[in-house]
């Protein structure tokens, strides 16, 4: 039989894998999070600024060829 202190070092190593595991995923998901916030406001991203938007692309203001 392993003694206290071995076990209890077993234990804290399972223990730290599994809050680094619960950490990743969290600071996954706060990174994803503010990932979306910057990318809504890129200026690229924004709806007004979209090429199928912009006023000079719109079917009803091209200039038409034929």
């Amino acid at each position: 039989m392993t003694s206290v202190n071995g076990n209890r070092k077993i234990a804290r190593k399972i223990a730290r894998k599994i809050a680094r595991k619960i950490a990743r995923k969290i600071a996954r998901k706060i990174a994803r999070k503010i990932a979306r916030k910057i990318a809504e406001n890129r200026p690229e991203n924004r709806p007004e600024n979209r090429p199928e938007n912009r006023p000079e692309n719109r079917p009803e203001n091209r200039l038409t060829l034929s």
